[in-house]
């Protein structure tokens, strides 16, 4: 006969008990929403960058159309990526560069020039890229286009970054700026140009090297990005929940019995 009794052959069960610690508490309360903010503005993040897509593949599926005979607020009022055509003259005088562009790991300028549309208005065209030369002081050989010639290309509406300088190099030609504007262009140029940057097709003529980016960053990495913020969020909760109760001896229990 076995000298243990019931009691020592079978403890009793371990009864869950909530026990808050304040800091602990306030630290999760400030933590957790936080948490799922960041993960709900990056699900928003996604759903807008699906959006951009879906409105660039839009436009994109439509037949160019011809600017020509447009006026400077018709052109302005254009959608975002519509593909457009346009006949006219490069103005070769004055040429932008803009700094601090890459493609392939290589860091270039992109080329911006002003067209003259024929029988309309004067618009900013940007070729695409260029590579810049080993010394930061030596400017680019450009290829210009001479004469008449019909583009195509992508009406995007100009962005406008409050920390860059449209006015890098202020004097002479091809002058370094860190972005495009209307207003410097107009100033520089004395001549009104479109609220619109036309960026040219691959092959469309004058064209340079474009591989233009719609969206830096796809709509599945905001997804992923948000995925990692709702585990922080989860791992958070546990936290608590163990930090918190007899959770840990509850389970140190059940595991105890099952073996």
């Amino acid at each position: 006969m076995s000298d243990q009794t019931p009691a020592t052959r079978y403890p009793a069960k371990v009864r869950f008990t909530l026990t808050l610690n304040g800091k602990v508490t306030l630290l999760c309360l400030l933590v957790l929403p936080l948490l799922l903010s960041l993960g709900y503005w990056q699900l928003e993040r996604a759903q807008q960058k699906r959006t951009l897509l879906t409105k660039f593949n839009l436009q994109q599926a439509q037949p160019p159309q011809s600017i020509n005979g447009m006026s400077l607020s018709e052109i302005a009022n254009l959608p975002d990526y519509l593909r457009v055509s346009a006949e006219g003259e490069f103005d070769n005088k004055h040429i932008w560069l803009i700094d601090n562009k890459h493609r392939q790991s290589k860091v270039g300028f992109e080329v911006v020039q002003l067209f003259k549309v024929r029988e309309g208005s004067s618009v900013l065209v940007n070729r695409g890229w260029i590579r810049g030369m080993r010394l930061r002081t030596e400017l680019p050989d450009i290829t210009t286009v001479e004469g008449p010639v019909t583009l195509f290309a992508s009406a995007r509406q100009m962005t406008n970054y409050r920390m860059l300088d449209s006015e890098h190099s202020a004097t002479g030609w091809p002058r370094i700026v860190l972005q495009i504007e209307v207003a410097s262009a107009k100033q520089a140029l004395n001549v009104n140009v479109a609220k619109k940057l036309l960026y040219l097709d691959d092959l469309s003529p004058a064209a340079l090297v474009g591989e233009w980016k719609t969206i830096n960053i796809q709509p599945e990495k905001h997804t992923g990005y948000a995925v990692q913020w709702f585990a922080m969020a989860f791992a958070v909760v546990i936290w608590f929940c163990f930090a918190s109760s007899n959770l840990a001896a509850i389970i140190r229990q059940k595991w105890g019995n099952d073996e």
